[in-house]
C-alpha cells in the first residue's frame, strides 16, 4: 500500500526532547471519598475567569455513574474555587463523558456527550453558564451520537467546529473520527456531523478510539487522529471541514494516544501529546514551530515519570490547552485519578 505522507516535524531538525523547564504546575483535583476515577480535562477562559472541567466516576472508568465536575479561577490560576458539579444525570440514566467548552465571548457553553453505558453513545447536551447561579444550565440536546474531543473553534466563515468521535447507530461505540459543525453563530443552535473517515483504514486495520486534535487555519482544517495500531494519522479538509482527505502519515514521533493541537496568537502551531516510548504514557511533551513556520521544530517535556514535587504519577494523558493573555494553560490527567495543570509563558516557547 502506498502511504501518503505530510511532514509535521521539520526533517532538517533532529527530534530532541528538551528537559522539563520550571513551568508553573499544580494539581487541581485528587481522588476523594466520592470519586476515585478522573479523566479527560478541558479548559477555557471566559470574561477573565479560567474554567477547568473533567469527568469523574466513583471507582472505574465510566462505571456506575459519570459526572462533569470542575473549578474556576479569577486570578490566572493562582487560586481556585471549590470543586463544583457542572453536569450530571438527574435520573441516573446517562453517563456524562467527556466535557468540551465553547464561548462566543458573551456566553460560555459546556458540551457533553450522553451515554447509556460505557462508550454507548446516545447524543450530546449543551449547557450555558448562568452567572447569577454560578452553574451550567441545559439549553439543548443535540440528537447526534457524537463525542466531543476538542473545544469549539470559530472558523473564518463564521461557523463553529468541534473534533470528536461518532457512530451511525445510537447505543454503539463511536469508532469513526468526525467533526460537528454549527452553521449558525449561535452555539446553542443545531449541529450536524461530518465524518472524517470510515472505521476501517486502507490497510485493513480499524479505528478503536479515533480522538482528534485540530489545527484550524482559515479554510484548512487538519486533524491529528489517534490510531491504536501506530502513530496518530493526519486528515485534511480544505473547505472548512466539509470534506476530508487522508489518512496521511507524518514524522512526529507520537504515541497512539489522544493529542491536542492548536495555534498560538502569533500563528505558530503546537501539538501536546505523549512521545513514542517503551512505557505507557510516562512522558508528556509539547512540540511547536518557529514564528512564520508551520513545521514543528522544537519539543519540550512537560512531565517525565513520577513528579515528586506534585506527588503525582503517570499516566500523563489527554491534554487540552487554552491561550489566555500571554500564557498557554495546559490541563491533563495524572494516573486517571487527578487533574493537573501546567502554565507556560508563551515567551518561553522558543
Amino acid at each position: 500500500m502506498n502511504k501518503r505522507k505530510i511532514e509535521l516535524w521539520d526533517s532538517s531538525v533532529n527530534f530532541e526532547l528538551q528537559p522539563e523547564s520550571s513551568f508553573q504546575e499544580m494539581v487541581l483535583c485528587r481522588p476523594d471519598s466520592e470519586y476515585h476515577f478522573l479523566h479527560d480535562c478541558a479548559i477555557i477562559s471566559f470574561r477573565g475567569t479560567l474554567f477547568v472541567a473533567w469527568y469523574n466516576c466513583p471507582e472505574g472508568e465510566m462505571l456506575g455513574k459519570s459526572v462533569i465536575r470542575g473549578r474556576c479561577s479569577e486570578d490566572g490560576g493562582r487560586t481556585w474555587s471549590e470543586i463544583m458539579t457542572f453536569a450530571s444525570s438527574s435520573s441516573g440514566k446517562y453517563l456524562y463523558v467527556p466535557p468540551a467548552f465553547a464561548s462566543d465571548g458573551n456566553r460560555l457553553f459546556l458540551i457533553v456527550s450522553r451515554m447509556t453505558g460505557p462508550d454507548r453513545m446516545e447524543d450530546f447536551e449543551i449547557f450555558q453558564w448562568d452567572t447569577s447561579s454560578c452553574s451550567f444550565q441545559s439549553v439543548r440536546i443535540a440528537d447526534e451520537p457524537f463525542l466531543p474531543n476538542t473545544q469549539a473553534f470559530r472558523m473564518k466563515n463564521g461557523k463553529w467546529i468541534i473534533g470528536g468521535r461518532w457512530t451511525a447507530e445510537k447505543g454503539s461505540f463511536p469508532e469513526c473520527p468526525a467533526v460537528a459543525i454549527c452553521d449558525s453563530q449561535e452555539l446553542s443552535a443545531d449541529w450536524r456531523v461530518v465524518k472524517i473517515h470510515d472505521r476501517i483504514l486502507p490497510d485493513g486495520s480499524t479505528f478503536l478510539y479515533p480522538e482528534p486534535g485540530l489545527f484550524v487555519e482559515d479554510s484548512v482544517i487538519t486533524a491529528i487522529v489517534r490510531n491504536d495500531h501506530g502513530q496518530p494519522l493526519l486528515f485534511q479538509s480544505m473547505d472548512f471541514g466539509e470534506t476530508w482527505e487522508g489518512p496521511f502519515y507524518h514524522n512526529l514521533p507520537l504515541a497512539p494516544v489522544k493529542a491536542a493541537a492548536g495555534i498560538l496568537p502569533d500563528g505558530r502551531r503546537y501539538v501536546i501529546g505523549n512521545p513514542v516510548e517503551n512505557g505507557r504514557r510516562t512522558r508528556l511533551m509539547i512540540a511547536f514551530s518557529e514564528k512564520g513556520e508551520k513545521l514543528l521544530s522544537h519539543a519540550r517535556l512537560l512531565q517525565d515519570g513520577v513528579n515528586n514535587k506534585l506527588n503525582a504519577r503517570p499516566e500523563w494523558s489527554y491534554p487540552s490547552a487554552w491561550v489566555d493573555g500571554s500564557s498557554l494553560y495546559i490541563v491533563y490527567t495524572s494516573e486517571k485519578t487527578s487533574a493537573v495543570m501546567t502554565v507556560i509563558p508563551i515567551s518561553e516557547l522558543y
